[in-house]
């Protein structure tokens, strides 16, 4: 059942044909969206993706011989057109990615020949192989402009998604949906999970402003010159609730 209709139907009070991640309480009127960034649902509904960024990752996956494979390290190196990233993954194999803003990206015919590891990374890789095409992925910061409204919450990376660099996702991603899941069987805190959503993002983007700031060997690159800056936040709480009422955020 598409995202959409299944949210109809548990608001229809047909959730038992609806996925797992839609089923809603006989006691709430409230959907949970967690469609991912694509935030299907609250779109839906009439709530805008601000993208922070145009951040994205290229991801290989390579395999290596038994010892390399046992390797185990982590590793992040900056370049001056964004940040390399390597870890182990299973079965003995080994992800690298290049993460950069999507205008920066060599031209589609020349982007596998054109990214080069730089050093550190590139040693980490030597001897190995890859084992599937290359893929590029939306890696942005974004945030909704509305996180909830009537009927429905969303939450993880459908509410927030954050920078690869702060390996913040999961964790934020289960606190969030704690929060929701709380919001969507109380009375009047719709406004209190949007006013936890918008802290959470201001937080992350004072962090990402300080760990990018750290960098200074690239002072011309347009890459980290853009992390240099604090974005502005454009969520909507709507008003604050009365006692005993659950005002939507964004009414």
């Amino acid at each position: 059942m598409p995202p959409v209709a299944a949210w109809q139907a548990a608001q229809n009070g047909s959730s038992a044909s609806a996925p797992r991640r839609w089923r809603t309480s006989a006691r709430t009127a409230s959907a949970l969206s967690g469609t991912g960034r694509t935030a299907t649902v609250a779109r839906a509904q009439g709530a805008r993706r601000h993208r922070v960024d145009r951040l994205v990752a290229v991801v290989w996956e390579l395999a290596g011989t038994e010892v390399r494979g046992r390797d185990g390290t982590t590793l992040v190196e900056a370049t001056p057109e964004g940040w390399w990233y390597t870890a182990p993954a299973p079965p003995q194999h080994r992800l690298a990615a290049f993460l950069t803003d999507a205008d920066l990206l060599p031209p589609r015919a020349e982007r596998w020949e054109a990214l080069r590891p730089p050093p550190h990374v590139r040693a980490a890789l030597d001897g190995r192989r890859r084992v599937a095409p290359p893929r590029a992925t939306d890696a942005c910061v974004a945030h909704l402009d509305r996180v909830a409204g009537p009927g429905w919450l969303a939450t993880g990376d459908a509410v927030a998604s954050f920078d690869p660099l702060s390996s913040q996702g999961i964790v934020t991603a289960v606190a969030l949906g704690r929060a929701a899941g709380e919001a969507a069987t109380a009375s009047g805190e719709a406004y209190a999970y949007a006013a936890a959503v918008e802290r959470v993002v201001a937080d992350h983007l004072a962090d990402r402003l300080a760990y990018y700031s750290v960098e200074a060997r690239f002072p011309t690159s347009p890459f980290w010159a853009r992390r240099r800056q604090l974005p502005g936040l454009t969520i909507r709480r709507g008003s604050a609730p009365a006692a005993g009422r659950s005002v939507p955020t964004g009414s």
